[in-house]
């Protein structure tokens, strides 16, 4: 009614649309919190007000991959505030779910050592990053792709009782900026397919073969004309058709002991394996 009235609303119309949207958004926590409690999705955590771990555990880190003059003057380490923003996410998420979160999506999927103690110390089993962070964990200072036995699996990290997860970037920007542009069906085909032909290139192993994407969950779906609806619902629907992909919970596939471990992860966040936009 008010979309075509379309203008001159009255104050009462305001209100009643206010009403309407917060009714809305009232049902969304409940919503996730009955999706995880069926098992449908894991639902995971980010430090509480998204700061960079790894700047606030040491931010000498930083100088891995910025020029020493582009540094602050200062650098600062508190080890204390990164474990703190860790618990109280931890909590809020208990408060709201009902349950604490087993993993973590690291703000900007910022890590570093320092950065992976506090998590471990927090109580977290697994979290993620990118791509680019586990090719410089592997060689630094490499312009390749991590090899798809490295990139497409489950690694432990430090002392091996966290579990990492590292996006293959290629797809994820997929969704995140190309997809958008295409018709739904075209799009959802066209990503079923990639990972067929990764499936198909992966020797047979005892272990998981994990294509995690990852992406901002906020940022791709307005630019998509339908929020990504469509595209989404062809994509699932898609994925169930094939034998051979199936998709799992973090939790579900790092309940076993990976049997590759990374010693040392490089600093570095999703974008240019750096520190260098909020540093």
């Amino acid at each position: 009614a008010l979309i075509a009235k379309d203008h001159h609303f009255t104050e009462a119309e305001k209100h009643a649309l206010l009403d309407e949207m917060q009714q809305a958004l009232q049902r969304v926590l409940p919503l996730y919190r009955q999706l995880a409690a069926n098992g449908q999705c894991e639902l995971t955590t980010s430090p509480f007000y998204h700061p960079i771990l790894p700047l606030l555990c040491n931010m000498r880190d930083a100088a891995r991959r910025i020029p020493p003059q582009q540094l602050p003057p200062t650098l600062w380490r508190e080890p204390g505030e990164a474990y703190r923003q860790l618990q109280r996410a931890r909590e809020h998420h208990r408060h709201n779910f009902g349950a604490v979160p087993v993993g973590l999506w690291p703000s900007e999927g910022a890590v570093s050592d320092a950065a992976l103690e506090e998590v471990r110390r927090a109580g977290f089993h697994w979290l993620a990053s990118d791509e680019q962070v586990l090719a410089q964990s592997l060689q630094e200072g490499t312009t390749s792709r991590p090899a798809p036995t490295d990139l497409y699996r489950i690694w432990a990290v430090g002392d091996g009782q966290l579990h990492m997860l590292f996006r293959d970037h290629e797809l994820s920007d997929l969704i995140g900026f190309v997809y958008r542009n295409w018709r739904p069906t075209d799009a959802a085909e066209d990503l079923v397919g990639r990972l067929r032909s990764i499936a198909r290139a992966l020797p047979s192993a005892s272990e998981p073969q994990v294509v995690c994407i990852a992406l901002d969950g906020e940022n791709p779906w307005g630019l998509y004309p339908d929020g990504g609806e469509a595209f989404l619902r062809r994509l699932y629907a898609a994925i169930e058709r094939a034998p051979e992909l199936r998709t799992a919970t973090p939790a579900e596939l790092t309940g076993q002991t990976p049997s590759r471990r990374l010693q040392s992860v490089f600093p570095g966040s999703w974008i240019a394996y750096s520190y260098a936009t909020w540093i």
